[in-house]
């Protein structure tokens, strides 16, 4: 707990100690540049193929996979402000006019250990604080992993679902609520397949899955 609060703490002030640079050209003076952000404007979009309802809002490629490396790893604030901005113009893409339960996809364990914090609780945090948001939102931590996986990156789709099989969960006490599963990319879906899976055994109402990006293959799809 301690040495997640000091991370936070140096990821803070080095905000305010360095001057602001676009995060993808490196150009001083805002964090996306005029020229950068022609190409990283979000444009929300419904991806197809799947049982239940998704939108997306940019393409996975190796721009914003860059970003999502300074907002993963090395817990850049300005690159998690830009995709909880990108979630929540998803989230407004389902154009829902009552409250609604947020459940972000959780963190492998090992991985919050290995970088000091948790990615998705941080960019659900600054969701709440988005200027663009249209729907009163909770952030329900809902779902946990039961046991371990493994790093699904080179992972078949065959092989993704029978590494998620069992591997999430509902926490007590969660029932009754509207919600959007929420997470930073959507590439075979099978972890949101599953994730949806329980919550639904769980008799919650699954508006449908929002995230920041889809891979090229997924858009296609849609």
């Amino acid at each position: 707990m301690r040495k997640l609060f000091f991370e936070s703490v140096t990821r803070g002030a080095r905000t305010l100690l360095f001057p602001p640079s676009c995060m993808n050209c490196g150009n001083l003076g805002v964090d996306i540049c005029a020229e950068c952000k022609k190409y990283l404007t979000p444009k929300p979009r419904f991806i197809y193929g799947e049982s239940f309802s998704i939108v997306s809002s940019l393409p996975y490629d190796e721009t914003t996979g860059k970003l999502m490396l300074l907002a993963k790893e090395r817990g850049f604030i300005s690159a998690q402000k830009f995709f909880a901005s990108a979630i929540v113009i998803s989230i407004n893409y389902f154009k829902i006019d009552f409250p609604i339960s947020v459940i972000p996809i959780p963190s492998q364990p090992r991985s919050i250990r290995r970088r000091g914090f948790d990615s998705m609780k941080e960019i659900a945090k600054l969701m709440m604080k988005d200027p663009h948001l249209r729907t009163e939102i909770e952030i329900l931590e809902a779902l946990e992993i039961r046991r371990r996986v493994a790093d699904q990156s080179s992972l078949t789709e065959e092989e993704r679902i029978q590494n998620l099989e069992g591997a999430l969960g509902v926490r007590p006490n969660i029932s009754g609520k509207s919600v959007i599963v929420i997470d930073d990319v959507i590439t075979t879906g099978s972890t949101l397949r599953e994730a949806i899976r329980v919550l639904e055994e769980r008799n919650l109402t699954v508006i449908g899955a929002a995230t920041a990006c889809a891979t090229k293959r997924r858009l296609a799809i849609g």
